[in-house]
């Protein structure tokens, strides 16, 4: 019965128990928080019967270069009560254990149906750039840096940009330019980093831009965050 299941079923009882959430595919709610795409992925492990919850962060407008890179994109696996990457049998998709949901709201930390501070958010991230699996991956302490730039740029707050700014050239430095190319499409990543810096109208509009045209993150509920 539970290799039956499908991803969308589970997911759809996740929905149930993470209001200010909406499906975006199968696996995927989400919401738009400011100038980020934020939610939960429910990924599915078929082969050993069990599935186990993700927390996604997207910006909006991102840096790569089309066709090149695969972006700023953090998915990170929810923790159980152990302090270990929670994962839950198949059998329960329609009974999610509490122990579970508690999980994953505590570790996103933030009203999923509100608007937020930035402080809020912040608070989230530095949490979740103190996981092992993080601190052991220039990359996403990286992307976790663009996050908080990205949020920064929203809001105009230009200590908070100078200060993101400065983190992201810092652990840069320590990557290898092949990496870089392969991250971000090629090495003028920092040029397109500062003219979005510099042109926060131009950044702002492309915000509004994405979602009128994209018909799948128009749908998706939003809240805003403030300083």
């Amino acid at each position: 019965m539970t290799e039956k299941v499908s991803s969308k079923t589970i997911t759809q009882e996740w929905l149930k128990s993470l209001p200010g959430l909406s499906m975006y595919s199968g696996t995927r709610l989400f919401k738009i928080l400011g100038p980020l795409v934020i939610g939960v992925e429910i990924i599915k492990i078929p082969a050993r019967g069990r599935y186990a919850p993700y927390f996604v962060f997207i910006p909006l407008v991102d840096l790569k270069e089309d066709g090149k890179a695969r972006g700023t994109q953090i998915v990170i696996q929810a923790r159980d009560t152990d302090n270990r990457q929670l994962f839950i049998s198949e059998e329960q998709y329609d009974a999610i254990p509490p122990t579970a949901i508690d999980c994953v709201l505590t570790q996103f930390s933030i009203s999923l149906d509100q608007d937020i501070t930035q402080q809020a958010l912040y608070r989230m991230i530095d949490n979740f750039t103190g996981w092992i699996e993080v601190k052991a991956r220039i990359r996403y302490l990286i992307d976790f840096h663009l996050i908080k730039l990205h949020t920064a740029l929203y809001l105009d707050d230009e200590i908070q940009i100078q200060e993101s700014l400065r983190s992201i050239r810092e652990e840069t430095a320590a990557v290898p330019e092949t990496t870089l190319i392969a991250w971000f499409g090629d090495l003028a990543w920092e040029q397109r980093l500062n003219t979005m810096v510099t042109n926060r109208a131009a950044y702002l509009e492309q915000i509004r831009e994405k979602i009128k045209k994209d018909k799948k993150l128009s749908k998706l509920p939003r809240n805003d965050i403030y300083r």
